[in-house]
């Protein structure tokens, strides 16, 4: 199985592998469970036939069709769910795929090999592509599945299709991670930069039909190169050769940075080329962050910490630029979704206070504190916990740290108050830009919403990112530690939006940390209670179940 680059880079990865394939089936086999009680819903039926279908595409669902399998899958599973499980795994892939050997100091011993660097960008390229092919086959299994049991009535060809897509729309941004990963050597900078790219052709696609003079733009996003056309219907669609034969031009810059770099050299983007020389020099730092576990941690992130912010930054300047348009042109539309709409079932898309969508608290939650936002903070957070003790362990450097004169459960929490440390950061700069930007879009946003919303998810992400670091102290494989955080997070998200809807799911709700952190309102009209204390208490104590893990596990085993 190590013969190759290829079989090197799935060998290792193939229990986190089998993880995230584990979890694509349950996740797929939860919507199509669920599919009859939508289907054979008359009061949903009779709704949905008044809804604006300008309105219902900000959230991804055509009200004609909604009941149907087609319908049903489209907006449950391949506009966000789907593609947000395949994204983590491809982005992840692609931005550890050399520089992660690079930060080990492993990655000289590799290029030594008589293998070339086109080829080791070739090989670990198409590890990733069969990474992300095996996940989708896990959702095509089960629904081939429902076609039987639930009777989804979809074309094989449109199984296919769809599917097809969405591996394509994961390799495109999983080479585009890896491409800025093989010109800088920095895996947090190309897998925020790929995330934030992802973000934002999401946001822009969705906001397109809404906004007059984005329908323009709607052509140049990825995510409607990916879904154009129905996909799930037709099958295959010519839009799916753009996404293609982009990830093919990002492979191609890959070999091209890659070829390029002196391994081991901290490098940067820069206009104009430095001197070798220069280049090559290193230099020790003394900043008191060294001092700790907890400062390194965050020195590591010291960089790509200020793109994820710009993301989120951006983010929510784009959601508050677009209110004052949609507040004006678009109120009697909204106004008929909210009429018309079951509160419940727009829970499912995260909007679980449809009265709120016409405030600015409302609209800027449904894109900034609920969907998009929330994900790539919770992307941020697990990402940080699978690499604090899985990927020290991975990279062989586990077993130098602990022999530090330091105790293991104080590397567990020091890396653990890092990540709740720059969680903390991250949210509070975006909060004090929503308090600032408010006002000036008018969206009459309290200082009680604005902290009890940022605060919530800053300790949401922590949870979830606590898992990850419990689950690769425990096993030391950050694909596992990856896989068990982010499918935790998707069934919790479902459970929170089915259970109002399904009869027998509502009793289980309040078990999912997501009811936990909006209720039935949206998070900026939330208030300091007992849902923040709730979030940050579990998380403390998923750290301190990762350190009796870590505390027990024979390191490099």
């Amino acid at each position: 199985m190590l013969s190759s680059v290829f079989t090197k880079t799935l060998w290792e990865r193939r229990w986190g592998l089998v993880g995230w394939f584990a979890g694509g089936a349950a996740m797929t086999a939860f919507m199509v469970a669920i599919y009859p009680v939508v289907r054979d819903s008359a009061a949903i039926s009779e709704l949905v036939e008044q809804l604006p279908v300008e309105m219902m595409s900000m959230i991804g669902i055509d009200p004609a069709i909604v009941t149907t399998g087609f319908g049903y899958l489209q907006a449950q599973m391949y506009t966000l769910m789907g593609p947000l499980l395949v994204l983590m795994l491809a982005v992840g892939m692609g931005a550890g795929a050399t520089s992660v050997e690079e930060q080990a100091g492993t990655a000289d011993l590799l290029l030594t090999t008589p293998t070339a660097r086109s080829t080791v960008v070739g090989q670990k390229t198409l590890a990733m592509v069969v990474a992300v092919t095996g996940l989708v086959l896990s959702f095509v299994a089960v629904l081939l599945i429902g076609q039987v049991t639930v009777e989804l009535k979809l074309a094989i060809v449109g199984i296919l299709g769809i599917n097809l897509g969405v591996a394509l729309l994961g390799v495109f941004f999983g080479t585009m991670a890896f491409m800025i990963a093989a010109w800088t050597g920095k895996r947090g900078l190309a897998s925020g930069i790929a995330g934030g790219v992802a973000g934002l052709s999401f946001f822009l696609n969705g906001m397109a039909p809404l906004v007059e003079g984005l329908d323009g733009i709607q052509k140049f996003m990825p995510f409607h190169w990916y879904l154009a056309d129905d996909p799930l219907l037709g099958g295959p669609t010519a839009w799916h050769l753009l996404l293609a034969g982009g990830s093919v031009l990002f492979v191609g810059l890959s070999v091209a940075g890659f070829a390029k770099r002196d391994i081991g050299v901290v490098s940067k983007l820069r206009i104009l080329p430095r001197r070798s020389a220069r280049a090559a020099a290193i230099r020790s730092s003394r900043s008191p962050l060294l001092r700790s576990i907890a400062g390194t941690a965050v020195w590591e992130r010291r960089r790509s910490f200020w793109w994820w912010l710009l993301g989120m930054v951006s983010l929510a300047a784009l959601t508050m630029a677009f209110y004052p348009t949609l507040a004006g042109t678009g109120g009697d539309a909204f106004q008929s979704l909210i009429d018309a709409y079951p509160p419940e079932m727009l829970a499912m898309f995260g909007i679980t206070d449809p009265s709120s969508i016409l405030t600015g608290a409302g609209f800027l939650s449904t894109r900034v504190y609920s969907s998009i936002g929330l994900i790539v903070v919770l992307s941020f957070a697990i990402g940080m916990g699978r690499a604090a003790l899985a990927g020290e362990d991975e990279s062989g450097t586990a077993d130098l740290l602990v022999t530090l004169p330091i105790r293991r459960d104080r590397i567990v929490i020091g890396k653990a108050a890092a990540m709740l440390g720059l969680l903390v950061a991250l949210l509070a700069g975006v909060g004090v830009f929503v308090w600032l930007g408010g006002p000036l879009v008018d969206l009459d946003l309290t200082v009680t919403g604005t902290v009890a919303a940022n605060a919530g998810m800053a300790f949401l992400a922590f949870l979830f990112g606590s898992i990850a670091l419990a689950v690769g102290a425990g096993t030391g494989s950050r694909g596992k530690a990856a896989a068990v955080a982010a499918t935790t997070g998707v069934v919790a998200f479902l459970l929170n939006g089915f259970g109002s809807v399904v009869a027998w799911l509502e009793p289980l709700r309040p078990l999912s940390p997501f009811y936990w952190y909006q209720g039935d309102t949206n998070p900026l009209n939330q208030s300091l209670g007992w849902q923040q204390p709730l979030l940050l208490a579990v998380g403390m104590i998923l750290v301190g179940v990762a350190v009796l893990l870590f505390r027990r596990r024979e390191i490099g085993t």
